[in-house]
């Protein structure tokens, strides 16, 4: 697949397993009320599940023949460190994680279209800095 496209389709499911993982550290961050061992079962299931996730769109952005580039690396690795911290962990960081990416490769294969020598510079640029 063209490193500059997700379809719209492989977008949903992710969207899917995001909100999934959301809701899943967002029941685990209701176990806080519960005294004393309430913090650690919430921070031990947390923690697992942003370790999954993390590695779920690893691999998932490798099987669709992404590269793992800055921009993918920077927001998954902020949302993992971000679903670590108590209370933090009830945002939807997974989700927002996932729009965000994908609205970079959105803008880059809509700069493809509208300005294509400009996109091939940018694109020449960025596997230079590598």
């Amino acid at each position: 697949m063209d490193n500059n496209k997700i379809s719209k389709i492989t977008f949903a499911c992710m969207i899917g397993a995001a909100l999934f993982f959301d809701t899943v550290q967002f029941g685990a961050d209701l176990m806080n009320f519960i005294p004393f061992i309430g913090f650690i079962f919430a921070w031990v299931i947390s923690s697992g599940v942003s370790i999954f996730a993390w590695l779920t769109f690893f691999l998932w952005f490798r099987l669709i023949g992404s590269k793992f580039d800055s921009k993918i690396v920077a927001t998954t690795v902020g949302a993992f460190f971000i679903e670590l911290i108590p209370i933090l962990n009830a945002l939807p960081a997974w989700t927002l994680s996932i729009v965000v990416i994908f609205i970079f490769f959105q803008a880059k294969e809509i700069a493809g279209k509208v300005a294509p020598k400009t996109a091939k510079l940018i694109d020449k640029s960025a596997r230079e800095e590598k």
